[in-house]
């Protein structure tokens, strides 16, 4: 036994007298790097302790997902920084085995210099059920966010639609009969204009909210890549794309405008990530639910189909990838990014009762993968009976608890030539229904109201007219509640905020033209 072998027995019989049977191996760290391991952990780990020293990375045995919190305490103790004195943490065996180990350390001087002396003990089967426990946890703690995060952010979409709501009913009114040289049309229309734009702001909040408008269609996922990467590709023309897209069923059930958004939302996070130069990559593939390795999830059981967009960037820490999907997070400095982007994406893939995982390291890239159920097609819906136009008066009965809405439904309503009456709950609009049934043609209910909401003021609505025709109206999205409502048989739904176009739009499709006069 030479000198340095006298010196490390030593200290192992000073610091360590007691060594039990768990312990698997010693090691030194210095400088913030292991700079010697024992033969007995190079056996723990399947390899000869000459291949610890060889390799390049001093932390390639640690698990990846454990290996920055075990470098970062590294990095604290040849000073004496404060670092915990035991810890536990995976390392990978060298037939790919994943093992638990418990970290002893203490503070020695090696070569005249502070270094860690530690050992390593095997607590796999002890640690295997506690990290079962706290994956449980931790999942449960994610859901309960998210859940917050979202109704948060729905009520806040909420809101603004409503606000917006009253500002566009105004502009609708004024610009419906106004002539394009008028001094004040310009402006008007830069108006609405910004609403459109506050609209599909809220529209993202919505979307991760998981309460958006969807229209499920049967969708050629590889057809909309394709239409998405040539349309990104005007505006990114230093973005190459490799595409393979025949490894799996094409068809999905999903809205088309929606995925659109998540598509051009991925490449545009890729392009940024590349400053505008570089490659994405997309491949599709078959799969089933047990691809699906995010430990947050629980994914129904069935056939997926997985679309995996990968880019060349700059990749990203385990940090940023736990909060990359929060709404209102973003890296960019103030001004140059809302937060909103891959929020929204999550939101509409999981509204979608889809899966969206993230894969990240600083330097090398970034992959998403989206899983989408595969379902039968649907059957073509049934087409819309259009009544005739009667020759009488058309009347509305609008039930809004907002008086800023009411007043906008009101003066597009009139100008449109219907009559209307008034609501401002569900029990006013489930009354004045049942004093008015014989002349009422349309019911607009918002969703939200005292005293009664929509849903139930529905459901007395119909039980005294079966065929009275009901459209919905909230900020909220149609995705959730409203969903349920028009599953039992309500005509339609109008997404704040809208303007008198959409509004004259839908009423016509379902009673027809309004009169033979205007109510002033």
């Amino acid at each position: 036994m030479d000198s340095w072998d006298i010196a490390l027995h030593e200290l192992k019989k000073k610091h360590f007298p007691d060594l039990g049977a768990d312990t698997v191996g010693v090691f030194i760290v210095q400088n913030g790097r292991p700079v010697y391991f024992d033969e007995d952990f190079a056996a723990f780990l399947g390899c000869p302790v000459t291949h610890l020293q060889a390799d390049p990375d001093p932390f390639g045995f640690i698990y990846p997902s454990d290996r920055q919190m075990v470098i970062q305490r590294f990095e604290k103790q040849p000073n004496g920084d404060k670092a915990p004195a035991i810890y536990t943490y995976r390392v990978v065996g060298h037939d790919h085995s994943i093992k638990w180990v418990e970290e002893t350390c203490v503070h020695i001087r090696w070569e005249n210099k502070p270094a860690r002396l530690g050992i390593f003990n095997d607590v796999t089967e002890r640690t295997s059920s506690e990290a079962e426990y706290h994956k449980l946890a931790d999942h449960l703690s994610w859901s309960r966010k998210n859940e917050a995060v979202g109704t948060l952010a729905g009520g806040i979409a909420h809101a603004f639609n409503n606000l917006m709501m009253g500002m566009q009913g105004g502009v609708s009114v004024m610009l419906y009969d106004l002539s394009p040289d008028h001094p004040h049309y310009e402006g008007l229309r830069a108006i609405e204009k910004q609403i459109k734009a506050g609209a599909r702001l809220t529209s993202q909040l919505l979307g991760y909210a998981r309460q958006g408008r969807y229209r499920v269609l049967t969708l050629d996922l590889p057809q909309l890549v394709a239409e998405t990467v040539e349309q990104f590709q005007v505006d990114q023309p230093g973005i190459e794309f490799k595409l393979d897209l025949t490894q799996c069923s094409t068809l999905v059930e999903a809205d088309p405008k929606q995925f659109r958004q998540v598509l051009i939302n991925l490449y545009r996070n890729a392009a940024e990530a590349m400053n505008g130069h570089g490659t994405i990559t997309i491949e599709c593939a078959n799969v089933t639910h047990e691809a699906i390795n995010n430990p947050r999830y629980e994914p129904r059981p069935g056939n997926y189909l997985c679309l995996k967009i990968e880019d060349n960037g700059l990749g990203m820490g385990r940090a940023i990838q736990n909060r990359v999907f929060d709404p209102f997070f973003t890296t960019k400095e103030m001004g140059k990014g809302r937060g909103l982007g891959l929020a929204s994406v999550y939101g509409i893939v999981k509204g979608h009762s889809g899966y969206i995982e993230v894969d990240s390291h600083k330097g090398q890239g970034t992959t998403f993968h989206l899983f989408l159920p595969q379902k039968p097609k649907r059957q073509a819906a049934a087409a819309v009976r259009i009544n005739p136009v009667l020759a009488k008066p058309r009347t509305v009965l609008y039930a809004d608890d907002e008086f800023l809405i009411m007043e906008a439904a009101d003066k597009m309503l009139r100008q449109l030539g219907y009559r209307i009456l008034k609501a401002y709950n569900g029990r006013e609009a489930v009354d004045a229904f049942g004093d008015h049934k014989d002349e009422i043609d349309l019911v607009i209910l918002d969703m939200i109201m005292p005293r009664m909401d929509g849903g139930e003021a529905y459901d007395r609505i119909r039980s005294i007219k079966p065929d009275v025709k009901v459209l919905l109206s909230s900020g909220y999205g149609v995705d959730g509640p409203a969903s349920e409502i028009l599953a039992r048989g309500c005509d339609g739904f109008l997404q704040k905020p809208f303007g008198i176009e959409e509004l004259s739009s839908k009423i016509k499709m379902l009673i027809g033209e309004p009169a033979c006069e205007t109510l002033q």
